[in-house]
């Protein structure tokens, strides 16, 4: 599959300013929690479905989610009227 800029330039990815220190921090951060999901999504794999380990890690997989939206809404400013409709709210 290829990607061709025409269809990718309208899209709303925001660079990241390596030279600014709270954009590199709001950027390990994101990498810290894709991180930590990945190892969570892996543990999910192979743990038990329906026992107390299983669902521990989906209890943790839904708050790196979570952390993560939130660093996603505050790098692109989403008012909370803005965030309710990205959540269906």
């Amino acid at each position: 599959m290829r990607w061709k800029r025409q269809y990718m330039s309208p899209l709303p990815i925001r660079p990241i300013n390596f030279s600014n220190p709270k954009e590199v921090a709001s950027h390990d951060r994101v990498v810290q929690h894709v991180e930590a999901l990945l190892v969570l999504h892996r543990q999910r794999a192979e743990a038990t479905p329906n026992t107390n380990t299983y669902d521990e890690i989906e209890r943790e997989i839904a708050a790196e989610d979570s952390a993560l939206d939130g660093i996603v809404y505050q790098l692109y400013g989403l008012t909370e009227e803005e965030i309710a409709i990205v959540e269906g709210r």
